[in-house]
């Protein structure tokens, strides 16, 4: 691949525009990128299709590598929102939390960089915690992660997770409580370690649901600030409603040029997510019987033998059952026959004498997206079910822990993963966290 070479010479309060993949070194002066300043031999480099805008604090001179799609270009001082950024950025690198709120590709995940850098650069202790399911900054997708920045960076998708939530959805929509409940508890983990906790969430705003998430998730934060990326405008109602809330609210202007990923561009992000995570893997055998998966729920009972033979003769077919006082799990081969005992609920419920039945089928269950949790109820671990044989009690999976024996139990997601990497999605169990 062709890289060229540039050297740039920049006037005081001048701006440029750059476009990754590139490398930018400051031979002279000082500079401003994502709340960093830049001096003499400091150098930066920005991925690819990431644009950002830069600032010469006083005359400078850049010595630029680009790469095949790595451009610079001079940016309009009109439009580029560097400045209103600092500003901001100043304002809120205080202690406390922040929340940051916005529309799909709206610069959330770059402004709250801005922010971390500008409180790292004044010596805060800074924590951050992503609540985007489904276009993970820091871990993979389906979970809730906090990390403590401890350096000045350019891209958070090179942080690692320091503790992690199973969530198993790619989008908060009907696990709503669940995301705010491990938000909360990464928040408390988070006040005895940092100064300054940013908050950052996902894209869906629009509708009255994800106005009544999103007011709940700052409800129950109760952030010192709010910031808003005002995006294409769709967050208006969304700041509105905030402020009326009483809280301080900081409507930011969205840059006029980042970059708006299509639908199949997040999901080839999340597949190659998972991708990466089944490279490291390899396959484990799990008793349920010790590990049981809490939400469907499998391995908490006892079988229940008379149950099995009244289901084979409607069905025609081998099914497993077991219960735990008046809640029973029936699980099938295939997830048509599941359906159709679904339709059969309440006589089921009936004919098993309990008051609730959980239905699901092996069919379903293969490939399934799981977490892997320890006796403290942390998630150690993430993996995908390949096979369940229930005469045995065993799981076979592919995951990431390398020692069977730290696992406690199990929480299925909603999302079905091929031994590639790629997602299919289906209706979620319970979600528990």
């Amino acid at each position: 691949m062709a890289v060229k070479k540039e050297s740039l010479f920049l006037r005081e309060e001048s701006l440029i525009r750059i476009t990754g993949p590139a490398k930018i070194q400051v031979k002279k002066g000082t500079v401003y990128l994502l709340g960093l300043k830049l001096t003499k031999e400091k150098s930066v480099t920005i991925g690819v299709s990431r644009t950002l805008a830069l600032k010469a604090t006083e005359n400078s001179e850049l010595e630029l590598l680009l790469g095949p799609s790595g451009k610079a270009e001079p940016a309009n001082p009109r439009e580029e929102v560097i400045d209103d950024w600092i500003r901001t950025a100043e304002m809120l690198s205080r202690e406390g939390v922040i929340i940051v709120l916005g529309e799909t590709d709206s610069g959330k995940s770059t402004f709250s960089t801005f922010i971390i850098n500008t409180a790292l650069e004044k010596g805060l202790k800074v924590a951050f915690i992503d609540t985007d399911l489904g276009q993970k900054d820091v871990g993979y997708p389906g979970t809730v992660t906090l990390t403590f920045p401890k350096q000045p960076l350019t891209w958070i998708r090179s942080l690692q997770p320091h503790s992690s939530k199973f969530i198993g959805s790619i989008t908060p929509y009907n696990a709503e409580e669940c995301v705010i409940a491990s938000t909360l508890k990464l928040l408390r983990e988070a006040r005895d370690k940092a100064d300054l906790i940013v908050v950052n969430t996902d894209g869906w705003v629009i509708d009255e649901k994800a106005i009544k998430y999103k007011t709940s998730l700052v409800s129950v934060i109760n952030p010192d600030n709010i910031v808003v990326m005002e995006g294409f405008g769709q967050t208006r109602f969304l700041s509105k409603t905030l402020e009326k809330m009483r809280y301080k609210v900081f409507n930011v202007p969205s840059p006029p040029s980042r970059p708006l990923k299509t639908r199949n561009q997040r999901k080839f992000n999340r597949e190659t997510a998972f991708a990466s995570m089944l490279l490291s893997a390899q396959r484990i055998n799990i008793n349920i019987k010790a590990c049981p998966i809490l939400n469907i729920p499998i391995g908490l009972g006892e079988r229940y033998l008379e149950a099995e033979l009244k289901i084979e003769r409607l069905l025609n077919s081998p099914a497993y059952v077991e219960h735990l006082h008046n809640i029973a799990t029936v699980i099938t081969i295939k997830e048509s026959q599941a359906e159709l005992l679904k339709q059969m609920r309440g006589e089921l419920c009936r004919l098993l004498k309990v008051a609730m039945l959980s239905i699901t089928s092996l069919e379903a269950l293969k490939n399934l997206y799981v977490g892997l949790h320890d006796k403290q109820r942390n998630l150690i671990g993430l993996g995908i079910i390949e096979t369940l044989d229930l005469e045995k009690g065993q799981l076979l999976a592919r995951t990431n822990i390398r020692d069977p024996s730290q696992i406690c139990y199990i929480l299925a997601g909603s999302i079905k993963i091929t031994n590639k990497g790629e997602e299919k999605l289906r209706k979620g169990f319970p979600c528990l966290t």
